[in-house]
């Protein structure tokens, strides 16, 4: 049986973030390496902010190179779940990320994250979608029963 009490206020404590960016680069750059670069430094500095990171994933998407860079803790590494071996000059990033913080800061943090790594690699980014919010409280359309 689940207590939808305990789960909805489990879920209120997280920010939950969403987003689409195109990154542009004008030289080939390795889209393994930027994923880890950029979830590497989400890491921090998520952990700068003791905010306890539940579920941060990036997904690099380019004309059918497909990487995910994943990472569980903020005392966990990151990890290249999927890696690509592609170098690109463009690319989709997807950022998915579910962290203890206040969701306007984690889009603060997301954004300053984006911009660093392209700053470092000659590139620019642009953010095509992203929203950031605390999810509302569950409200289960379907509950399976025991059957005897």
């Amino acid at each position: 049986e689940l207590d939808y009490d305990i789960y909805a206020a489990g879920e209120a404590e997280l920010g939950w973030l969403n987003a689409t960016v195109r990154f542009n680069s004008s030289e080939p750059v390795d889209l393994d390496g930027l994923l880890l670069q950029l979830i590497s430094g989400l890491r921090d500095a998520l952990d700068q902010q003791l905010a306890e990171t539940a579920h941060l994933k990036i997904i690099g998407l380019w004309e059918g190179y497909y990487a995910v860079a994943n990472l569980v803790s903020r005392d966990s590494e990151p990890q290249l779940s999927l890696a690509s071996e592609c170098q690109t000059e463009q690319a989709d990033l997807v950022i998915n990320a579910r962290v203890a913080c206040d969701p306007e800061n984690l889009e603060k943090l997301v954004r300053a994250q984006v911009s660093e790594i392209c700053q470092r690699a000659g590139a620019s980014a642009e953010f095509l979608q992203c929203e950031s919010f605390r999810p509302g409280r569950p409200v289960p359309t379907h509950r399976l029963t025991a059957t005897s």
